[in-house]
């Protein structure tokens, strides 16, 4: 768990944790430099439940995705979960992610990802919150993002793969798909087994239940199509993993990097000929290509 300023959420947050089905698990947690009671409120449920620890190493203002990367090495468990701060996990969260997972061949890298409810609490719930469900490379690339870290249970294969990454990424959730979309499998279980908590705070922004509505597509109009950040990590990730990827794999994330060059008619023959596609959809991606901007000019450097 990485935590920054959670204090009004965290504590709901830890009782969902403690009341897990499966019992056998340990809670790392690394604080950001949190300015209000965080701190205080990890130590109080520290000394309720032994088996939720607090990192202290020192590191602060890192951002979110190095402060869940820096919790890796301290798990020498055979499978891992990400947890955000401010959301519930239903009581057999741990369990049904668990058995998903064992069941499938974990001598390779393997990440599966289950789903949740959109919780807004003055409101109530608004229905299941995963829009993206890529389970293929090519529907993974355009997507400006991976799976939220928090619904996703990862093998020691994989977390292995990520102890080796330096430097920055966009997000530690999009770098932990992009890992296992490139050397191992990624697997989707329609089970809602959380409420994720919109509110006015979160890093990763509210939840859009109708990706395919007029309005918000003309709204984002003006937003580049890949968004920087994460392109940039691909083509770092591209250059120190290309030579063991396989050949299929090398040439698709090559052609999502030759695209950004690329004219609006060479883009859309790209898409067709290696069948990129974004939420399952070439039609999507296609409208996208047509009214944006690939990459924001000013960002390129």
């Amino acid at each position: 768990m990485a935590t920054y300023n959670g204090a009004d959420f965290i504590e709901a947050q830890l009782a969902s944790i403690v009341g897990q089905t499966y019992p056998h698990w340990k809670l790392y947690i690394h604080d950001d430099g949190s300015q209000d009671n965080t701190i205080e409120l990890i130590q109080k449920w520290e000394a309720i439940d032994k088996r939720i620890q607090l990192i202290n190493d020192g590191k602060q203002h890192i951002g979110a995705a190095q402060n869940f990367l820096s919790l890796l090495p301290y798990s020498q468990a055979d499978f891992c979960m990400f947890c955000d701060q401010d959301d519930i996990w239903f009581d057999n969260k741990v369990e049904k992610s668990l058995e998903n997972i064992q069941a499938l061949d974990n001598t390779q890298a393997q990440l599966v990802f289950v789903d949740s409810y959109v919780w807004i609490p003055e409101v109530g719930i608004k229905g299941q919150a995963t829009l993206a469900k890529a389970t293929d490379l090519k529907d993974f690339l355009f997507l400006n993002g991976g799976t939220r870290g928090c619904l996703s249970i990862f093998n020691t294969q994989l977390r292995n793969q990520l102890l080796h990454w330096k430097g920055t990424c966009a997000m530690h959730d999009h770098l932990l798909q992009l890992f296992a979309l490139s050397f191992g499998s990624v697997k989707y279980v329609n089970l809602p087994l959380m409420l994720y908590r919109n509110h006015a705070h979160n890093l990763t922004g509210k939840t859009d239940i109708n990706i395919y509505e007029l309005k918000r597509l003309k709204a984002n109009k003006g937003r580049a199509v890949v968004d920087y950040e994460h392109f940039k990590t691909i083509e770092k990730f591209y250059k120190e993993h290309a030579e063991n990827l396989s050949q299929d794999k090398q040439q698709i994330i090559q052609a999502y990097l030759f695209m950004k060059d690329k004219s609006r008619y060479a883009k859309l023959m790209a898409i067709l000929k290696h069948k990129f596609s974004i939420y399952n959809t070439v039609g999507l991606l296609f409208v996208k290509v047509l009214l944006r901007p690939f990459i924001e000019k000013a960002s390129i450097k």
